[in-house]
C-alpha cells in the first residue's frame, strides 16, 4: 500500500510529464477494474440459470471455457505473430469494447428456445469476449508498466487490485441487478460500462510519446518468442501457475450449483457469498507487489500460491465425510478465500517473477520481457481456467461430483508445486533475495540506437 501511496504523492508534487504519466495509469486501471466486474457478475448464478433452462453441465463448462479458450488462442497470436507494439493505447480501449459488446450480446441469448443454438451461440459469444480479454491483458500491461519502469511489482499488484476489485463488487452486482430485471440486465450493466469506460480512456488517456510512439521498443519476433518460452525456468513456472488457477476456473461453474446442491442458496443470493474470496484476493495484491519491488523473491508466491491451491481444494474434499464446523458453509468459504489468496497472489507475481529469471541473463531488455511475461501471463491464466472449467467443471464433476473434483485439483496442485520446488531451488530462485528492481533497471534499457532482432 506505500507503494501505491508514494505513486499517488508523485501525482500532487511532480511534472506535468508524471502527472499525464499517472492520469493514463488511472483509466488504463478503470478498463481493468470494469473487466474484472464482467469476468464474475455471472459466476453465482449463470451455471444454474443455464441448467435450469434445460443445458447440461458439460455444455455449460464449454460454453464457460469459450472465454478463455478464444483468450488463450488470441495470446498465441500476440506471442508469435504480433511484432509492433506502438498502438497499444487504441488496442487497449478496443479489447474493452469487443469486450463490453459480447457481454451485452451473451445475455440476450435466452431469447432462443433452442437448447442446441444457444449453446452454439453462447460459445461464440464468449469466444467474442475472451478476444477482448486478450486484447487488454497482452496490450494494456505492457503499456502500464512502462509507465513506472522501475516498479513492476506495484504496476502488476495495482492492475490485479483494480480487477480484484471488479470481483469483488461483481457477485453482488450481478445478484442485484439479476433480482431487480432478470437475467439479462447485469449483462447490460457490465457491457455497457465497459464500452463507457473505453471511450472514455481513449479520448482522455493523453499520449505519452515516451511510452507510446517510441520505436525503441516496438519489434519483437517470433524466434525471440520462442527463445523466451522454451527458457526452462519459464516453463516450470508456466505449468505450476496453470494448476494455481485451475480452481478459479472450477469455482466459476460450480460454486453456485454447489451452494444451490449443499446449503439451498438460490442464484439471487450466491453472489454475495462470493464476496469474501474475492475481498481476500484483492487484499493481497499490494502485499505482493510491494515485497517484489523490494527484492523478496516472487517465486515465494508463486510456491505459496501452490500450497495454498493444494490445501483449500483438499479441505473441502473432506469436508463431505464430516459432521463439524469443517462442513459448514464459514468453513467452505475459508477454504476457498485459501485457494483464492494463492491464485492471485501469484498471477500478481508473475510479470515480476519472469523479470527476476531473466535479471541472471542480461540479453533482453525489461520492455521486451514485460510483454512477452503479460502474454505468457494471459496464455496460463486462460490455459488454467480452461481447464477448470471445461474439464474439471464439466466432464469431471458431472462424473464424479463436486467433492471428488476439489481432491483432484489438490492433488495436480501439489504435484505440480514439489516440481516447481524443486528445480526453483536447485536454480537459487526460491529463497533468493533479488536486488531491487531499480538497480536493474539502467543496466536493461536500450540506447535510443539500440535494435531488436526481428524475423525476415
Amino acid at each position: 500500500m506505500s507503494e501505491l501511496a508514494s505513486t499517488i504523492g508523485e501525482f500532487i508534487t511532480c511534472s506535468c510529464v508524471s502527472r499525464r504519466t499517472l492520469l493514463g495509469f488511472i483509466l488504463g486501471l478503470t478498463i481493468f477494474a470494469a473487466m474484472g466486474l464482467s469476468e464474475v457478475f455471472w459466476a453465482p448464478y449463470l451455471a444454474t440459470e443455464l441448467e435450469s433452462d434445460g443445458v447440461s453441465p458439460v455444455d455449460v463448462g464449454v460454453i464457460v471455457s469459450g472465454y478463455d479458450l478464444s483468450g488463450l488462442l488470441s495470446s498465441i497470436y500476440f506471442m508469435f505473430c504480433f511484432k509492433n507494439i506502438r498502438k497499444r493505447k487504441l488496442l487497449l480501449c478496443m479489447g474493452g469494447v469487443i469486450l463490453g459488446s459480447g457481454c451485452i450480446l451473451f445475455g440476450q441469448l435466452t431469447i432462443f428456445g433452442s437448447e442446441t443454438i444457444l449453446v452454439i451461440l453462447s460459445v461464440l459469444t464468449r469466444a467474442i469476449m475472451g478476444s477482448g480479454m486478450s486484447i487488454i491483458w497482452c496490450t494494456g500491461v505492457p503499456l502500464l508498466i512502462s509507465m513506472f519502469p522501475q516498479k513492476p511489482g506495484m504496476v502488476c499488484s495495482s492492475i490485479t487490485l483494480a480487477t480484484g476489485i471488479g470481483h469483488v463488487l461483481g457477485g453482488p452486482v450481478g445478484s442485484l441487478f439479476l433480482r431487480i430485471g432478470g437475467f439479462s440486465l447485469p449483462f447490460w450493466v457490465a457491457g455497457g460500462l465497459l464500452v463507457t469506460l473505453a471511450i472514455i480512456c481513449y479520448v482522455c488517456m493523453p499520449v505519452i510519446e515516451e511510452f507510446e510512439n517510441s520505436n525503441r521498443f516496438s519489434l519483437l519476433s517470433a524466434r525471440t518468442a520462442q527463445k523466451f518460452i522454451t527458457n526452462c525456468d519459464v516453463c516450470v513456472i508456466f505449468i505450476a501457475a496453470l494448476f494455481i488457477f485451475a480452481p478459479v476456473g472450477f469455482l466459476s461453474v460450480g460454486f453456485g450449483p454447489h451452494l444451490k446442491d449443499a446449503y439451498n442458496i438460490n442464484s439471487s443470493q450466491a453472489g454475495n457469498y462470493a464476496l469474501p474470496f474475492t475481498a481476500i484476493g484483492a487484499l493481497s495484491n499490494p502485499i505482493s507487489g510491494y515485497l517484489s519491488d523490494k527484492g523478496f523473491s516472487p517465486a515465494v508466491f508463486t510456491f505459496l500460491g501452490c500450497c495454498l491451491s493444494t490445501i483449500g481444494p483438499l479441505l473441502i474434499g473432506v469436508s463431505q465425510n464430516l459432521t463439524n464446523f469443517m462442513a459448514t458453509l464459514p468453513a467452505f468459504e475459508i477454504y476457498q478465500c485459501m485457494t483464492s489468496f494463492g491464485s492471485i497472489a501469484t498471477r500478481a507475481t508473475f510479470i515480476p517473477l519472469l523479470r527476476s529469471i531473466y535479471c541472471k541473463h542480461a540479453d533482453q531488455n525489461f520492455e521486451v520481457i514485460d510483454n512477452y511475461a503479460s502474454i505468457m501471463c494471459t496464455l496460463c491464466y486462460s490455459f488454467g481456467i480452461i481447464f477448470g472449467q471445461c474439464f474439471i467443471g464439466g466432464f469431471i464433476l458431472e462424473r464424479y461430483g463436486f467433492y471428488n473434483c476439489n481432491y483432484i485439483m489438490g492433488s495436480l496442485c501439489g504435484i505440480s508445486g514439489l516440481l516447481a520446488a524443486v528445480i526453483l531451488v536447485k536454480e537459487k530462485l526460491l529463497f533468493t533475495r533479488f536486488p531491487p528492481m531499480s538497480i536493474y533497471q539502467s543496466r536493461f534499457i536500450l540506447d535510443a540506437d539500440d535494435t531488436i532482432e526481428v524475423d525476415a
